[in-house]
């Protein structure tokens, strides 16, 4: 068997695994979704930071459909970090799994965005408050357990900032998420910042080479 047949064979198998394909489907199945209900095909007029606010939705629905669908094909390996006093594991990982899907769908078809935002931005802070702020008490120098605490933070936040603009701006001008110039550009700017600085300080405080990590499970895909 020469090297490329070799290679086209494990890139098959990659393909067509389960736990490889149903992620990818479910990505371009709410990407389509969301295309289809930007208001006005406002992605193909629109230019430059236009039509990224315009794409806006599918940066946040794509990747929780992926999410999502994570939480079926990998119900084993995510029930594992569910906290032990909690019963009935794969329910809450099936649980978490339909609600970012739903999340998802919600967003991508722009229905009920405000309330599924809200929850989601809900479900990101009790994750942070029931699972990774414990785990970052047990091994306060790992930086991975810190790094937990600030992805689903910054989660929560997002979420909540959504509802929020998606609220605002369509009580001002009925037109769903046609976000204003003002709101986004204004406001987004002072999160965007604050991100990146936490994401400096963070690094700063535990490099790569740090051993810190040693011992610890971790688990950067689901954002559970």
């Amino acid at each position: 068997m020469t090297t490329m047949s070799l290679s086209g064979l494990i890139l098959s198998s990659a393909l067509f695994s389960a736990k490889v394909f149903w992620p990818y489907f479910s990505s371009v199945v709410f990407l389509f979704i969301g295309l289809v209900f930007i208001p006005g095909n406002k992605w193909v007029r629109c230019r430059g930071i236009e039509k990224a606010l315009a794409l806006a939705p599918l940066f946040i629905a794509v990747p929780l459909g992926a999410f999502g669908t994570d939480h079926f094909v990998e119900h084993t390996s995510i029930a594992r970090i569910v906290p032990a006093w909690m019963p009935a594991h794969l329910f809450w990982v099936y649980f978490v799994g339909v609600a970012l899907i739903a999340a998802a769908l919600s967003i991508a078809a722009n229905k009920y965005v405000g309330l599924s935002a809200t929850l989601l931005g809900l479900m990101f802070f009790l994750f942070v408050l029931l699972m990774h702020i414990p785990t970052l008490a047990a091994h306060p120098k790992n930086r991975f357990a810190l790094a937990y605490v600030l992805r689903d933070s910054f989660f929560s936040a997002g979420a909540i900032a959504l509802s929020r603009a998606h609220r605002e701006d369509f009580e001002a001008a009925h037109i769903g998420w046609s976000l204003s110039r003002a709101w986004s550009l204004e406001q987004l700017r002072p999160s965007m910042a604050w991100n990146i600085s936490c994401i400096r300080i963070l690094c700063r405080s535990f490099p790569l080479s740090s051993p810190s990590h040693r011992g610890f499970r971790c688990n950067w895909w689901w954002p559970m």
